[in-house]
């Protein structure tokens, strides 16, 4: 297993909006894609890339429109992902079902640290949920999907329930955009506009 640590920054110049990812890593595979992994990466090396759009905060729950939405992943794994073809696959989530008609549950990563060193267990995800929903400045892009959600319970180290508050046959979904992206619970006690702490890669 390696974990790569990441800082990021908003870099602003006359005319261009960019921003600026300085990225420290022993090589680099993404969770769901653990059999690519590059040898060796320069640990001074930075990504710029261009957006036609200022990005107004890296913060997963303050996501505003495709503009953010796109800038989050880049920055933040989901917990179930998407395939072109609209098709459900695993992210940080290796597995989910209904346990009951009101009671989704995820099979979680395991190996999977945050950049700041954290591991990636159920309790961060149900830390993201529990600031996130009492999150003042929260958006309508993590409200409206979790809307039916009444609590999440962390029910071992790498099994989390989503408790529903009416059946839901959609609700894994919901978790492929802004409201499956975790933030390391250390980071949750912080601003999130200029800084991001998401899960880095794992072997598992």
């Amino acid at each position: 297993m390696f974990a790569p640590a990441a800082a990021f920054a908003a870099r602003r110049s006359p005319g261009v909006r960019a921003l600026a990812f300085a990225m420290v890593c022993a090589g680099a595979a993404t969770v769901a894609h653990d059999a690519f992994a590059a040898e060796a990466c320069d640990p001074n090396a930075s990504l710029s890339v261009l957006a036609f759009k200022e990005q107004p905060t890296l913060d997963p729950a303050k996501t505003v429109g495709p503009v953010s939405d796109g800038t989050r992943f880049w920055l933040y794994d989901t917990l179930i992902r998407t395939t072109p073809e609209g098709l459900l696959a695993p992210g940080l989530a290796t597995s989910w079902q209904f346990t009951s008609p009101t009671e989704f549950t995820l099979q979680l990563r395991k190996g999977v640290v945050f950049h700041d060193g954290a591991p990636f267990n159920a309790a961060a995800v149900k830390a993201t949920y529990d600031r996130n929903k009492a999150f003042p400045a929260v958006t309508a892009s993590w409200t409206q999907p979790m809307a039916g959600v009444k609590n999440v319970v962390a029910s071992g180290e790498y099994e989390v329930k989503y408790q529903l508050s009416a059946p839901n046959p959609a609700f894994a979904f919901a978790l492929t955009a802004a409201a499956g992206m975790i933030v390391s619970p250390a980071a949750l006690k912080q601003p999130l506009d200029l800084t991001a702490v998401e899960p880095g890669p794992s072997s598992s």
